[in-house]
């Protein structure tokens, strides 16, 4: 499952970016699977992270310590309110 939006409130000052866990426990299994996978690229999280006029932190959801895979190579952004950021459940592998 791939996060390509957000369609929530875009004043938030803290966004958490949600894993598999968090679709699961919403009923948002679209393929039936136990194991739901969620990915996200740079292109989409700064898509997501332009339209919100508040954010001041950013972070990875920790349920059931699920990774969100990061798609791309790099992560670059440009949100000067953001002061933190936690993405210890960001899977990186290939990201540089």
């Amino acid at each position: 499952m791939n996060i390509i939006g957000y369609h929530g409130d875009l004043n938030l000052d803290h966004l958490i970016i949600p894993n598999g866990a968090d679709f699961a426990k919403a009923g948002k299994n679209i393929n039936n699977s136990k194991d739901i996978k969620v990915a996200i690229s740079e292109n989409d999280l700064n898509r997501i992270l332009n339209n919100m006029n508040n954010l001041k932190s950013l972070a990875v959801s920790k349920i059931n310590n699920e990774k969100v895979k990061w798609t791309d190579t790099s992560l670059q952004t440009n949100k000067p309110s953001l002061v933190n950021i936690e993405l210890n459940n960001l899977e990186t592998r290939g990201a540089s």
